[in-house]
């Protein structure tokens, strides 16, 4: 089976990867029974967690940021203002059952936008974090990162930008994952974005003062390189420093601010880059481009903890649903690594070897999820196979082999201004006569005529098919005259209701131009009753 994103999704991401059959239900519940599970497991533990900070910030007098630091943004300060109570134990008990319905909004959202496969894949690789998470607070930027994207991938672009403003309000790291709503081409989910956050951040400042943004940004002024990130293990390893408690963390050493200066701006050309090459493959833009920009934050951020790999979870499920399994992989390497370097943390803190080589690795894996990303973007080492976007390309301008008949690279440069959703584009290679002969006996049958009635027939099938809508090649065979496509579709409408079978796509082509088209379906009656 091939998994394809259809042209209305994120501008036109479309993956032709394979997918593992659907789940069966009553998996989810079991998942999230061990869910609730893992969330009474933890609360013992959460007492010695962030828990109590928390609780000092609830219970601090005077105004945020002005008479006193802290170190989260204002939404994620208003969850920690909601979920204190008068007890420790009180405020991780609720803080706890807030998380588990995040994590269940979250894991709600993957399944709705990406599938059961995806779901279970994101219960599956937080099931090792779920005594420590549950009573930290990074679940609600999550949440909200991903509602955002889910949110423009289904065209609701304001509510979408807005989300995703705010998810960069609770926790600054979806400011990496942002750019993927350039990718649409949209104007409005990028003026939703860019709008509530400059609101947020001016309303923000006005009541807390710059300060504020200084805080979250150094996370309370603090100086040193927490000991699980990449440069305050390695160097702790080497140079046996003594640990120090500051900003609620144990650090090592001194940032200058030149280096703190470098990594802002490696940071910065590195997520730029992932989101350039994302441009050309924009069937992972909501997969392998997220997961690559946040591993770039996490190993080059003097501070990381093991609630952060959280920010990796969703994307790498929806990536696991797509094929993607590599990137996915190591990525639940390195949470099951950084679940058992919480239980070697004592010995951490005191220098035991194993344990300092052990947060070494949980880096260097991080370090592998962002270099398979940056090679699977640049197409050097597919996920999944050779993506129909890789294969649109004439094979004499990849490997200097014999040009391909024209009309065959027609056809395909016109399936790849479908998948990437370029009107434009597409429009180049149909003729303005052109007449798309659509068969069978159901609502979307018979002749559009012209260029305009075919284009709009286009979106009327992303319409009725909630965006997706996916049409893969399997090969072209081409002439002077005619082209025809070795295809397979699949769509899922609501109902239940599901399109998956081959077809036959047949071209007549005159000066470079499409001017006819049938379609021949496999199972007709099955596409009759798909649309019906």
């Amino acid at each position: 089976m091939t998994r394809i994103r259809a042209a209305d999704r994120l501008g036109g991401a479309a993956a032709v990867c394979p997918v593992r059959q659907p789940v069966r239900r009553w998996s989810l519940i079991i998942i999230a029974l061990l869910v609730a599970v893992g969330y009474q497991s933890g609360l013992p533990r959460a007492l010695v967690g962030d828990t109590l900070r928390y609780r000092q910030i609830a219970d601090a007098r005077g105004r945020p940021y002005r008479d006193f630091q802290v170190e989260f943004p204002p939404v994620s300060l208003g969850l920690v203002e909601v979920a204190a109570t008068d007890t420790t134990r009180g405020t991780a008990a609720r803080l706890g059952a807030v998380q588990l319905a995040l994590d269940l909004a979250i894991a709600a959202m993957v399944l709705a936008g990406w599938g059961q496969t995806a779901a279970v894949a994101y219960l599956v690789l937080g099931l090792p974090l779920i005594p420590f998470v549950y009573f930290r607070i990074d679940l609600l930027s999550v949440a909200l990162a991903l509602g955002g994207v889910l949110l423009v991938e289904k065209r609701r672009d304001r509510l979408g930008g807005l989300a995703l403003s705010l998810a960069v309000l609770a926790k600054v790291w979806p400011i990496v994952v942002a750019p993927v709503l350039l990718l649409t081409k949209r104007r409005r989910p990028v003026v939703w974005f860019v709008a509530p956050l400059v609101a947020g951040v001016g309303a923000w400042t006005v009541w807390g003062g710059l300060n504020g943004l200084s805080q979250v940004g150094t996370f309370r002024e603090a100086r040193g390189w927490q000991i699980q990130s990449l440069i305050g293990s390695v160097y702790r390893l080497f140079s046996r420093s003594a640990v120090r408690l500051e900003a609620g963390a144990d650090r090592v050493g001194v940032a200058p601010l030149w280096a703190r200066e470098m990594l802002v701006a490696l940071i910065v050309t590195l997520v730029i880059m992932v989101w350039v090459r994302s441009a050309g493959r924009l069937e992972l833009a909501d997969s392998v481009a997220p997961m690559t920009a946040v591993s770039v934050l996490l190993v080059l951020s003097p501070l990381l903890s093991p609630q952060y790999l959280t920010w990796l979870l969703p994307w790498a499920a929806i990536g696991i649903a797509r094929g993607e399994r590599i990137q996915a992989e190591v990525v639940a390497f390195s949470v099951l690594l950084s679940v058992f370097l919480i239980y070697q943390y004592g010995a951490l803190v005191a220098g035991n070897t194993t344990s300092l080589l052990l947060a070494v690795l949980v880096n260097v894996s991080l370090v592998a999820v962002g270099a398979f990303g940056f090679l699977r973007l640049g197409g050097t080492r597919p996920g999944c196979g050779t993506l129909e976007s890789e294969r649109i390309m004439p094979p004499d301008t990849k490997k200097g082999e014999a040009m391909g008949h024209p009309n065959e690279d027609i056809v395909r440069g016109g399936y790849a201004a479908f998948e990437t959703g370029d009107m434009d584009a597409l429009r180049t290679y149909l003729s303005p006569d052109i007449i798309w002969h659509e068969p069978g006996d159901n609502p979307m049958s018979g002749d559009y005529k012209g260029i305009d009635e075919t284009l709009g027939h286009f979106g009327d099938i992303v319409q009725r098919t909630g965006g997706n809508f996916r049409a893969s090649i399997h090969d072209v065979l081409a002439n002077d005259s005619h082209a025809v496509v070795l295809g397979h579709v699949r769509a899922e409408r609501e109902g239940g209701k599901v399109l998956d079978q081959d077809y036959l796509h047949v071209f007549h082509l005159t000066d470079g131009k499409a001017t006819e088209s049938w379609i021949h379906n496999t199972d007709q009656a099955a596409d009759d009753e798909f649309w019906n």
